[in-house]
């Protein structure tokens, strides 16, 4: 509340405003550093999934390829686009699922420190009228 009425006391809080571009930058180092994680996880994941395909495509009989759906282009070009398609799927998922939950748990930490008979209250409805909607 310190940044909301200083302009009513006419001075600054230095000090909040100091702890709050702190917060600012932590938080700015752990989602560069969650993305940067989730990157290159997905990349190494896409990699051996492309090299997996492409081996069981390799073992595949000489009339495999002969078939007009079965060309080479089109099973390079399906290697290429689906692992893609699929890596980012689940990169994406998986970090915006984790952030998502940790954001849910310390809001609910932060409603339970203000107030845990109104977050009680909201923990109680909010799923039956998810439900409905």
């Amino acid at each position: 509340g310190e940044l909301i009425a200083f302009g009513s006391r006419g001075e600054m809080p230095w000090g909040t405003g100091w702890r709050l571009l702190a917060w600012f930058g932590v938080a700015g180092v752990m989602n560069f550093s969650r993305l940067a994680m989730i990157g290159l996880a997905g990349e190494r994941f896409v990699a051996r999934l492309r090299t997996r395909l492409f081996k069981a495509i390799a073992k595949q009989p000489t009339e495999f390829f002969d078939s007009s759906e079965n060309r080479t282009g089109a099973l390079t070009q399906r290697l290429t686009m689906d692992t893609n398609v699929v890596g980012s799927v689940l990169t994406e998922g998986v970090s915006n699922g984790a952030k998502n939950i940790a954001q849910m748990l310390g809001s609910l930490a932060v409603m339970m420190y203000f107030s845990p008979t109104l977050t009680a209250c909201i923990v109680v409805t909010l799923p039956p009228v998810a439900i409905a909607a």
